[in-house]
């Protein structure tokens, strides 16, 4: 099986905003999948991801507060911007989908802006230098919910579904 996330991309303009970031210090990552809320690492079979885009369908909107460029614990672990999950929606899909984290990690949804699988330390430690007082501080309403799915370099979407009509 392929590895699979439950995702909201951002929407314009904020999706700009943070892709304007990525392609100037992500550019490999930034080329793979646009801007997005990462919801739910590795979705496990195609009943949890159906059910996580029927969760994300049954909100009336998905709000979160986009905040600021952090890293985990260092730049050359990634740079992200935080998600505040306004309502606990994300929380709530999380918790029915049964997600369950490996014990060593600390998940918590987000906006990649610098991976490390796609940027190499020294220029995490750049990008950090500049983003570290990055911030958008907005609360910004998420309405395209997909599941996307790694194929080869690429992450692509395998369904999407809006969580209004």
């Amino acid at each position: 099986m392929a590895r699979r996330q439950l995702t909201a991309f951002l929407p314009a303009p904020f999706g700009e905003q943070v892709d304007k970031i990525r392609t100037r210090w992500d550019p490999e990552m930034a080329r793979r999948i646009a801007a997005h809320v990462t919801v739910i690492h590795d979705l496990d079979g195609d009943a949890a991801y159906r059910s996580g885009l029927d969760l994300a369908a049954s909100r009336p909107e998905l709000t979160v507060r986009l905040t600021h460029a952090q890293c985990w614990g260092s730049p050359e672990a990634g740079i992200y911007l935080g998600v505040e999950d306004t309502h606990g929606d994300l929380a709530r899909i999380g918790r029915e989908l049964m997600v369950t984290e490996a014990p060593d990690i600390s998940y918590e949804p987000h906006v990649t802006l610098v991976h490390p699988r796609t940027t190499m330390a020294t220029g995490s430690q750049e990008a950090w230098g500049h983003l570290a007082s990055w911030s958008i501080d907005e609360t910004v309403a998420l309405r395209d919910v997909s599941v996307i799915e790694l194929q080869g370099p690429k992450w692509l979407v395998v369904t999407r579904r809006p969580s209004t009509e």
